[in-house]
Parts: structure tokens; C-alpha cells; sequence
């Protein structure tokens, strides 16, 4: 029998799943799909790969449903439509959207059996101290920013030398863009790679994730340097006992290297 809600949390689980529909959609042009169906072509690998992404859809809608009732898979519907049409609008929504997952992937792991409230607390949101915690945040933000700096010496000495592709692209971003990532991006990164990953697989783990996600820039500097950083996070998480210090943290290093980048 079909019930309109059937636990709490379902809204978290439809925006991740409306986030995840609307990423593969962007991802894989399943547009394209959809183009050559309207012109007759059938056997095509955009129409095979849009006929498996329905039914990916379909199965997650089903299992959104069965799990948290008829409501959530309205939801998700629903906004899977808007982030769809706002997709069509930037070249960054990809850049949104995952900031989107992140947070609202790892709220929904830990609302499976707990409320908002201790999710929160389990996650890490919650501070004893807030400004031991500032303390902590500044303290590594400049830990980091000497090892970032002593990385890429080091790179630089053995001929790596490929951060100007990171200044290229920070120079090429719009100002939301940059805002986003001085804000959102450093909560939604800290929640999942020290709130959720660091508790479960440890520091190592974590740090490789965090750093493959900066892969896109093309610079194996970067991503060594996200990489060390990490680990510098990963340890202000376990010290302090939560993620706001590494959210501070990481909020100053990416002020840091936003400003360096455009005006230094």
C-alpha cells in the first residue's frame, strides 16, 4: 500500500537523489540520448546509455519511495526538474551540484537512524569550544599554507612545475562561483571527507579522496598539495573532536589561495 510519508528524513534522501539524477545527466549528455531518439536513431550509445540511466532513475525513485513514501519522490522529482533546468544555465553547475551531494549524502547516511540533531553531533557540527576551535582552525590553515608552499618547492625543484593551471582556472571563474567556495564547498568537503569518510576508513583514505577530487585543475601539484593538506585537516578533526576547526580552516585556505591567485 502506498503511504504519503512513511519516516522523517525523506526530504535529505530526495535532494540526494535529485542531486546524483541531475550529476549523471550532466555528466554522461543524456540530452544526446534523447536527441537521437526524437530523430528515429534507436541503436545508438547515447540511447543505450540514456535507456540505462531511466532505469537507474527508476530504481532509485522506487527505492526512495518504498523507503520514505510517495512525498519523497515527489520531491525528488521535483527538484530533479529545477537542477535539470538550471543545469542548461552554467558551465559550473557541476561544481553546485556536487557540493549539494556531498552534504546531503552524508546528512542522509547518518539520518538512516538518527535525527537531525545527532547527525549533526555525529558528523562533528557541534562545537564545546568555538573559539578553541577558531584557535585551531587558524593554527592549521597556516600549517597548511607552509606545507603547500614547501610542496611545491619541493615540486618545483624536480621540474613539477603546474600551478599556474590552477590560477588559469580560478581567474576564469564567475564571482558566485568563487563565493561558493569560500562557503559552501568547504562545509559540504568537510562533512564528507572528515565527518563521514575519516570516521569510517581513517586518515589515509580520506586525504586520497579529497585530493582526487582536485584532479579536474590538471595539476599534479594541486593535487599533491590537496593530498598534504588533508591530512593536516584530517588531524585538526581527530584533535578537536569535530570538523569546525578543519571547516575554519579550510575556509581561510581558500580565501588564501583565491585572493594569491588574482592578485599576487
Amino acid at each position: 500500500m502506498l503511504q504519503l510519508v512513511k519516516k522523517p528524513g525523506g526530504a535529505v534522501y530526495a535532494l540526494f537523489v535529485a542531486l546524483l539524477l541531475s550529476l549523471l545527466a550532466s555528466g554522461f549528455s543524456i540530452q544526446k540520448g534523447v536527441g537521437d531518439l526524437s530523430t528515429g536513431a534507436i541503436f545508438t550509445p547515447n540511447v543505450f546509455v540514456f535507456i540505462v540511466y531511466v532505469a537507474v532513475l527508476v530504481v532509485l525513485l522506487f527505492l526512495l519511495g518504498s523507503e520514505y513514501g510517495v512525498l519523497s519522490v515527489v520531491c525528488a522529482e521535483i527538484v530533479f526538474l529545477m537542477l535539470i533546468y538550471l543545469s542548461f544555465f552554467t558551465e559550473y553547475y557541476a561544481s553546485f551540484a556536487l557540493s549539494g551531494l556531498l552534504l546531503s549524502g552524508t546528512l542522509a547516511y547518518y539520518m538512516r537512524k538518527d535525527s537531525l540533531e545527532d547527525a549533526l553531533g555525529k558528523i562533528g557540527l557541534q562545537s564545546k569550544n568555538i573559539y578553541m576551535d577558531i584557535a585551531y582552525g587558524l593554527g592549521g590553515f597556516a600549517i597548511a599554507l607552509v606545507v603547500s608552499v614547501v610542496l611545491a618547492s619541493v615540486l618545483g625543484a624536480i621540474g613539477i612545475e603546474d600551478s599556474a593551471l590552477v590560477q588559469q582556472s580560478i581567474f576564469g571563474m564567475p564571482l558566485l562561483v568563487l563565493l561558493w567556495a569560500v562557503s559552501i564547498t568547504p562545509i559540504a568537503e568537510e562533512m564528507f571527507f572528515r565527518g563521514l569518510v575519516l570516521q569510517k576508513f581513517g586518515m589515509v583514505p580520506s586525504s586520497i579522496l579529497f585530493a582526487l577530487m582536485h584532479v579536474f585543475y590538471g595539476s599534479i601539484v594541486e593535487v599533491a598539495g590537496a593530498f598534504c593538506i588533508a591530512i593536516v585537516f584530517c588531524y585538526l578533526a581527530r584533535k578537536r573532536k569535530n570538523i569546525v576547526a578543519p571547516i575554519i580552516a579550510h575556509i581561510a585556505f581558500n580565501v588564501f589561495s583565491i585572493v594569491a591567485a588574482l592578485y599576487l
